[in-house]
């Protein structure tokens, strides 16, 4: 007993020291500053996505370029999120990183028709990895992350139309909430520095 609870503070040590900065391209930048990035870029997804989503062919112009900017906006996110979330566990990060570049790759090119599959259902498995990690991680709230999960079975009710169209517009909450919880944290606090003062201790 006494062997696997210093076994689990070493694991738990190593993700700490691991996730004070974080090793990206070969340089080494801080998780807080990786964790404000990836808030800022997710935020500006926000934005563009809502605002293509609900002002329509009305907007004109600017409604096309946010709906350009937006998976470009998401696929930089997704990236900064996958070297985040990377200490919890590498498989299960890479996986929710290749989701959103996918869910990224469907947006621009416009291939949902073709291969019968939204690119906003991608996005609910992304999601809903992201929540399982951060539930995981210890260095964001789990209620966040369960929050993102709750958000990721909304983008999944898009799989079925009859069952999207029937739940419209509310299936577009639980993403919207999720989402919008998740930026501000990271925008707001980060990564939190409890694990890295006890590690110190």
């Amino acid at each position: 007993m006494f062997f696997r609870a210093r076994t689990h503070r070493r694991r738990v040590s190593r993700r700490n020291n691991y996730m004070k900065t974080l090793n990206i391209f070969g340089n080494d930048v801080s998780a807080k500053a990786i964790a404000r990035a990836a808030g800022a870029f997710w935020g500006l997804v926000f934005i563009t996505g809502s605002y293509s989503l609900f002002a329509g062919s009305a907007a004109g112009v600017s409604a096309k370029v946010a709906e350009l900017a937006s998976p470009i906006l998401y696929a930089v996110s997704t990236v900064l999120i996958y070297f985040l979330l990377r200490p919890v566990n590498q498989t299960v990060s890479l996986i929710a990183m290749l989701f959103g570049l996918a869910g990224c790759a469907i947006s621009l090119t416009g291939a949902a028709d073709k291969i019968g599959i939204r690119d906003l259902v991608v996005f609910g498995g992304h999601c809903l990895l992201v929540g399982y990690l951060i539930i995981r991680s210890g260095y964001i709230p789990r209620v966040i992350g369960a929050l993102l999960m709750f958000g990721g079975i909304g983008w999944l009710t898009f799989a079925w139309s009859p069952l999207s169209k029937a739940l419209a517009p509310y299936n577009f909450m639980p993403g919207m909430l999720g989402e919008g919880v998740l930026i501000l944290w990271l925008l707001i606090v980060g990564v939190s520095s409890k694990n890295y003062n006890e590690n110190e201790a």
